[in-house]
């Protein structure tokens, strides 16, 4: 066997001039023999004729087995994207693809040389952009939440197996007075992985602590705390909560803060156990990003639940708790806002007397959503009951609110809202006694009305549908039916019988027979909850029933 120069000679040129990274040891101790130009300028050029753990003291003391390996079998190892323990010259972290090969005859053979090739920048250009797909996908699963506690448990099931083993979103009560004890936090979501939770279930609870944790003042001021395991102190009072961690070979915590309209409303905790790499400084930019989105997402359910709440307080301000006592007449009459996740809309309602023996019943349905459809919803319901004691009929009734609404539209208009309220339908009836009973209809482009007679016979009574109020257009006709003892009415508004899954005309069905197969004796209360049981949760309902008893 040549010496080893004379081998390495052989092949100075092209590995001076490879763009690889290039290191040759020699004989079983391993001994650092030649670095090429490119290996030099990323790790700088180490000293020769030492053990490779000597001229790189990063890779520890021991022994060094895939060299070993190679030397008494000959084989070829190929490793890619390894992250490796050496860092460069700069310090940062290194992912190489390389190859460790015997060099001469054998085995056992003499050399070894290791050729690699930097893919760092490679790497790091895919996680960056698998990073921000996840954070766009944990934005747009918080955005669609219908409460902050199920954004932040789809923020922590998002997490989890991607960036840790363990995600805990803790919420931090509001600060108490000076001097007093510090603010409980509570656990709002949780996801772990399935693994961990095989091996040695969930968490217990942390112990109650007498002060504040180390990490609370870095917290406090928008800080992200890293913290390594193994140097947490061993007289800690959580010893059931060290246990966990020894079982699931945790290694590292990352506590992100979690800062909402501008305070500290909580933090992040992740848990790195196992294989898992531990979180570094430079994690930290990543782990900040995600839970900014999350908060700027929170802040935005919050002023959605806000706006939410006080346009479903002023809706119901604005219409009445329950419906009038009528001489001659039942009545029942509900409102229902639609499911959490939508804005409250402007659907109303509503029955008054009219004097000698005339009673208004009215419906309505405001478009658009939040407070401005709320707020034109009363200005709508206000009109009609107005123009009504003006003893108008139900045609003039609608076409005075028609202009009420076109002028009120076009004031409120706002360009930023989101929905405003552009239009209303509404139906308005006006039962008079004379002839033993008749009922006057009138309809704004809104669903007809149900009539049920004494015979059992239930039919939809459709005036000619005008245009919606506040088109401008005006000319509602009306039409005149028998509304004898006996006989009851059913308005609504669309919620009640229309979806993105059932039609008009299939849903108007469905409560045409639910009315047909009443008792006409029975609760209307009960009829008006079974009907209800038909509406679109996603949207606003407006229901009621009267019954002409005549007595």
């Amino acid at each position: 066997m040549p010496p080893v120069r004379d081998v390495l000679a052989a092949t100075e040129v092209a590995w001076e001039t490879s763009p690889a990274l290039v290191s040759v040891t020699w004989g079983p101790q391993h001994l650092l023999t030649y670095q090429n130009a490119a290996s030099a300028r990323v790790f700088g050029q180490r000293r020769y004729g030492v053990p490779l753990n000597v001229a790189w003291r990063e890779l520890g003391t021991g022994s060094l087995p895939m060299l070993d390996r190679v030397l008494e079998t000959g084989e070829v190892l190929e490793l890619d994207r390894r992250e490796v323990e050496v860092r460069d010259v700069a310090g940062d972290e290194l992912v190489l693809h390389y190859v460790v090969a015997p060099l001469g005859d054998g085995p056992p053979h003499r050399g070894i040389v290791m050729t690699a090739v930097n893919v760092t920048g490679e790497v790091r250009a895919e996680q960056s952009v698998a990073r921000a797909r996840l954070v766009a996908e944990i934005t747009e699963g918080m955005s669609t939440g219908v409460d902050p506690d199920a954004a932040l448990q789809t923020l922590a099931d998002r997490l989890v197996p991607d960036v840790a083993d363990l995600a805990v979103v803790y919420i931090t009560a509001a600060a108490p007075p000076e001097g007093g004890r510090p603010p409980a936090s509570t656990a709002v979501a949780f996801a772990l992985q399935p693994g961990l939770a095989a091996t040695a279930g969930p968490p217990p609870p942390p112990s109650p602590r007498e002060g504040p944790t180390p990490w609370d003042a870095a917290l406090a001021a928008g800080q992200t705390v890293l913290i390594d395991v193994a140097a947490l102190p061993q007289d800690t009072t959580d010893r059931p909560g060290a246990a966990w961690l020894a079982a699931v070979a945790g290694h590292t915590i990352a506590v992100v803060p979690l800062v909402v309209a501008g305070e500290l409303a909580g933090a992040l905790l992740l848990l790195a156990a196992g294989d898992r790499k531990g979180y570094q400084q430079t994690d930290v930019a990543f782990l900040e990003d995600v839970t900014a989105r999350a908060g700027a997402a929170i802040a935005h359910l919050r002023s959605y639940q806000q706006q939410r709440q006080i346009a479903l307080n002023l809706q119901r301000a604005l219409l009445p708790s329950i419906p009038p006592a009528l001489p001659g007449f039942d009545v029942a009459a509900r409102y229902v806002a639609g499911s959490g996740d939508v804005e409250v809309g402007g659907d109303w309602w509503d029955v008054h007397h009219l004097g000698d023996g005339r009673i208004g019943i009215g419906v309505g349905d405001v478009s658009g959503r939040g407070v401005p459809a709320a707020v034109l919803m009363g200005q709508a319901r206000s009109g009609m009951r107005a123009a009504a004691h003006a003893d108008l009929g139900p045609g003039r009734i609608l076409t005075v609110l028609d202009a009420q609404v076109e002028e009120i539209v076009q004031v409120g208009a706002d360009a930023h809202e989101a929905m405003p309220p552009k239009f209303a339908t509404a139906a308005y009836a006006i039962f008079e006694p004379a002839g033993g009973g008749v009922l006057r209809i009138a309809n704004a482009g809104h669903p007809p009305l149900l009539v049920r007679y004494p015979t059992g016979e239930v039919a939809q009574v459709a005036a000619p549908p005008g245009a919606p109020l506040g088109v401008g257009v005006g000319g509602y006709a009306e039409i005149t039916v028998p509304f004898p003892p006996g006989t009851l009415l059913v308005a609504y508004t669309d919620g009640l019988v229309e979806s993105r899954s059932i039609p008009l005309a299939a849903g108007i069905a469905t409560i045409a027979a639910d009315l047909a197969a009443f008792d006409p004796t029975g609760s209307l209360d009960e009829l008006a909850d079974t009907m209800l049981t038909r509406a679109d949760v996603t949207d606003d309902t407006a229901l009621v029933i009267l019954r002409f008893h005549g007595s």
